[in-house]
């Protein structure tokens, strides 16, 4: 099973969602992208044991419009 991951610029940093299942992270480190995407979809329960990540890009997301992403009823655990 393939799941995409849109990847924002947050600054100095980067914003990844993973639209299938409402969560977001913020990654700091740009080579960990899909190893943190992958450990955040797997996070959520309802993945299947073996699944692809499609990384996608996104643009860029200042901090203001990032709270109200953040109010969304489903979002991830990572806030700056």
């Amino acid at each position: 099973m393939l799941f995409s991951v849109q990847v924002s610029c947050f600054g100095t940093q980067w914003l990844i969602y993973a639209p299938a299942f409402g969560v977001q992270r913020i990654v700091a480190d740009k080579k960990s992208i899909r190893s943190e995407a992958r450990e955040m979809i797997a996070r959520c329960g309802a993945a299947p044991r073996e699944f692809e990540v499609e990384l996608e890009l996104g643009r860029v997301v200042d901090k203001s419009e990032f709270r109200l992403l953040s109010e969304s009823p489903r979002n991830g655990d990572d806030e700056p």
